[in-house]
């Protein structure tokens, strides 16, 4: 649904979609493997990693910092190669 709404509209949301696969669409996420399917091929591809990337907020990523740095304060060897 959004794939098609991005492929027609003529907003500048889809005007900036259709402008980026014709410009990047030889790309995809795994470039060197020859049997990729690639954004240009497949532009679903490309719309759900942008709805992923869309979902990810602020906040997440907040949290994922706070977990790292609880885990290395909870390490019983200090990584002083790290500091």
């Amino acid at each position: 649904e959004a794939e098609e709404w991005l492929q027609t509209s003529t907003s500048l949301a889809g005007c900036k979609f259709q402008q980026f696969l014709k410009r990047h669409g030889h790309r995809c996420l795994k470039e060197f493997d020859v049997r990729s399917v690639t954004w240009g091929m497949d532009p679903k591809l490309l719309v759900r990693l942008l709805q992923n990337l869309v979902t990810t907020t602020k906040e997440d990523l907040k949290k994922d910092d706070d977990s790292i740095d609880k885990i290395f304060s909870q390490l019983h060897t200090p990584l002083s190669f790290m500091s």
